[in-house]
């Protein structure tokens, strides 16, 4: 049975049909929340059709009957060969499309548009919602057939592009030859995110994820730069976009799912060859990654404490407009790092014009701070992970040029798993912390039971103490170890900040890494990332000198920074070393002298030359830049390695490079002590700081005019430092009948002079609390 088609049905068929060419023509078969896309939109096509047998469906209705079954079969893995399902799948919607053409002679771009804004409800891609298509309501729709059956249209492989395409696997979507109604569609219109609370669970773990999926992107992301034509690095930052795109879908997060499926179109040019993923396109993807970090981090807020119905999320209409622009070829991308700003009135312009963060992501905190009044701009930025400290002082401080007209005054400004498998378990943190509490209470009441006198009077209680003990170290041991992590996401956000640095400072410098499995304290992390980050600048902008300088010094045009993590002697050493002019003493000390840090005449070591660079305020800049130069940074560095009980030293050697070892403690809540007495008194001196301990002979001891007292150990003259006259314990005692522990202090070596030695312990850090400030 055949009729006179219905406008408004055929404009649906051919819409829908579009939509599903493609659809097929961007994603995997793996991607589920677009093949159920997929298959609604096929049912619909079945519905226009009409429902009755197959004699009255007709050619179109057939072959999306076929088409339900291809993906019902793909979605519930059904098939044996996933791929070659979705490449059947793939030739019958090329079918269908001609097919429907020449059924209806074809639609204009105009007329196709307006037919999908009408089954989308928005004029949005095909990863949105899709509500039904309006269907007249004068009773069963008859099966779609040809306007004129006596001529029925031919199609040759050389009238279809689709099919020829198809068949040489090489679809192109071109301004000229992509969907009908890419040149209509109109900006993106941001909606509101409301959250399911029966999804609360899924979000929640849908943030958790997503952070360690943009960790895995930011890595991906720079080994595309080094190797923009492997294939395998575009899959490899393909792939996270993809599965936080797909999480997005699935629990209607409308601005994550529509900002990921642009960043993912654009990459998918890369995989196809079609465009090179050049410097510009690297920019415009990290971009797209800092309003992601703020659209996670907004969503996990909002779960914590929820202000309101919706979840305030960054502005994504100019980004996502943006890449379609890209895309679609109608916006060029410049290949110039973002220029310096001029000193703008506002915080949030700065930084955008710095390039430190995208216009979205500071729209976005201004939204926050109208709620929050109390809080700064600079402040919420810095909490969501955007911005560092340092880069929101300087925007601060051209903030205030603008607003004073005058010079401000210096201010001091392993790849994660993509899933959470039964062998793991994620646990809040504060439990953890609770629970290494309590084993710090149980080591100190261990030790006081050790320490008891009936103890040690009787044997066999003796000994099952020492049992306790050892099963209380375990514990301990257990407890520590769930609070460790691997180092190595800290690590790889280093590798954006040197090539950030090194654009900006126009230089070629490459980042290596070593030992980022290597695992470390919580805290300990959290607090070292500060100082790594002054570090690695200062190696890129201090240390590796301009191309044409290396070239000049015969040295390879590409400078080299090196990032180390790894254990020795119950510690954690972190190295951070360059191959660039190295550290001059001579110059140090001439600017410690300039300075007033060290006296004319005074004779320094090359250690100590070098420690130099930690005082506030020194710098060996020739001029400030937007990097570094104002000589601050370094001593927060010292500041905080002491706050954490590590140390630093340093070895240069000049015109070669530099190296600096930190010396951290693996955690922060119990350490290892060597205990040592004098007169009546224990003290504990932390294993971290001792070199040696020796009792030296009498031609190893020297006087320095009759007041201080020296020792030399190995050629190197230590001071002596007499524990017990200091603390008015007891009077002065000869060092040759003493112990004496040669320690590491501010980079300086001392040795401290004790009565004996007792052996080892395990010490628990604890605040005595506020009234004792």
């Amino acid at each position: 049975m055949s009729r006179q088609v219905d406008q408004s049905e055929l404009r649906n068929a051919q819409a829908l049909t579009t939509m599903l060419f493609d659809a097929v023509n961007r994603i995997e078969y793996d991607d589920l929340s677009t093949l159920a896309q997929m298959h609604g939109w096929c049912e619909q096509l079945v519905a226009i059709t009409g429902d009755g047998n197959a004699e009255s469906r007709g050619p179109v209705g057939d072959k999306a009957v076929g088409m339900v079954r291809h993906l019902e079969a793909l979605i519930l893995g059904e098939v044996e060969d996933a791929a070659e399902e979705f490449r059947a799948l793939g030739s019958s919607i090329a079918e269908l499309l001609d097919l429907v053409c020449a059924s209806g002679g074809g639609l204009e771009p105009a007329q196709l548009a307006s037919a999908e804004d009408e089954l989308l409800g928005v004029a949005e891609t095909p990863d949105e919602a899709v509500p039904e298509p309006a269907v007249e309501a004068s009773g069963p729709a008859e099966p779609l057939t040809a306007v004129s059956e006596p001529t029925p249209v031919e199609v040759s492989s050389a009238d279809s592009p689709v099919e020829s395409a198809l068949a040489t696997g090489s679809v192109e979507m071109n301004p000229e030859d992509a969907t009908p109604s890419e040149a209509t569609v109109p900006g993106y219109q941001s909606e509101p995110l409301r959250l399911n609370p029966n999804e609360t669970e899924f979000v929640k773990g849908f943030a958790e994820e997503a952070r360690e999926h943009i960790e895995a992107i930011e890595t991906a992301v720079l080994e595309v730069e080094r190797s923009p034509d492997a294939s395998d690095k575009i899959n490899d930052l393909f792939r996270p976009f993809h599965t936080i795109k797909g999480m997005a879908g699935f629990l209607n997060l409308r601005d994550v799912n529509s900002l990921t499926h642009e960043v993912e179109t654009l990459l998918d040019q890369g995989r196809k060859g079609q465009r090179v993923i050049n410097a510009p396109v690297i920019d415009l993807v990290f971009s797209v990654v800092d309003i992601l970090k703020v659209q996670v981090s907004s969503i996990a807020a909002h779960l914590a404490d929820p202000q309101g119905e919706t979840v305030p999320q960054p502005p994504v209409s100019e980004m996502i407009d943006r890449l379609r622009g890209v895309v679609a070829g109608r916006i060029e991308l410049s290949d110039r790092p973002a220029a310096a700003a001029s000193g703008s009135g506002h915080l949030g312009e700065n930084l955008v014009a710095e390039g430190v963060v995208p216009q979205a992501v500071v729209d976005h905190a201004l939204q926050v701070q109208k709620k929050q009044p109390n809080r700064k701009t600079g402040e919420i930025l810095i909490e969501m992970g955007v911005a560092t400290p340092k880069q929101v002082s300087k925007a601060i401080r051209q903030q205030t040029q603008v607003s004073v007209q005058s010079s401000a005054a210096p201010v001091g400004g392993s790849t994660p798993s993509s899933f959470v498998g039964e062998s793991s378990l994620r646990i809040d943190t504060a439990k953890l912390d609770a629970l290494v509490d309590m084993v710090g209470e149980l080591v100190i009441a261990q030790t006081q039971v050790g320490a008891s006198q009936a103890v040690m009077s009787d044997p066999k209680l003796s000994r099952t103490v020492a049992h306790v003990t050892k099963i209380v170290r375990n514990v301990q041991e257990a407890g520590m170890a769930m609070r460790m992590v691997p180092i190595g996401s800290t690590f790889q956000k280093m590798a954006r900040l040197v090539r950030d640095v090194s654009r900006k400072a126009d230089k070629q410098v490459e980042l290596t890494i070593a030992g980022e499995d290597t695992e470390l304290d919580k805290n300990v992390i959290q607090q070292i990332s500060d100082p790594l980050v002054h570090m690695v600048r200062n190696a890129v902008d201090h240390g590796v000198e301009s191309s044409e300088a290396r070239v000049a010094a015969g040295k390879d045009p590409v400078g080299h920074v090196h990032l180390a993590a790894y254990h020795q002697g119950g510690n954690i050493v972190i190295e951070i070393s360059d191959d660039g002019k190295g550290l001059d003493p001579e110059q140090l000390i001439a600017k410690g002298i300039e300075k007033g840090l060290v006296q004319p005449g005074e004779e320094l070591t090359d250690q100590q030359a070098y420690h130099l660079i930690f005082a506030p305020g020194f710098s060996t800049a020739s001029q400030i830049t937007d990097i570094s130069g104002r000589g601050v940074g370094m001593d927060v560095v010292r500041r905080n390695l002491e706050q954490l009980r590590g140390r630093v030293d340093i070895t240069s050697v000049k015109g070669q490079g530099t190296t600096f070892h930190i010396r951290l403690p693996l955690t922060l809540a119990i350490i290892d002590g060597m205990v040592v007495n004098i007169a009546s008194e224990r003290f504990i001196i932390p294993t971290i700081t001792i070199e040696q301990a020796l009792r030296p002979l009498p031609d190893q001891v020297f006087s320095v005019q009759q007041r201080g007292e020296m020792i030399q150990v190995r050629g190197q003259l230590i001071p002596l430092i007499q524990l017990g006259e200091m603390f008015g314990l007891t009077s002065h005692v000869d060092p040759c009948q003493s112990m004496v522990v040669i320690a590491v202090c501010d980079g300086q070596h001392v040795g401290l002079v004790v009565e004996n030695l007792l052996g080892q312990q395990q010490v628990v850090i604890k605040s005595l609390g506020e009234r004792f400030e």
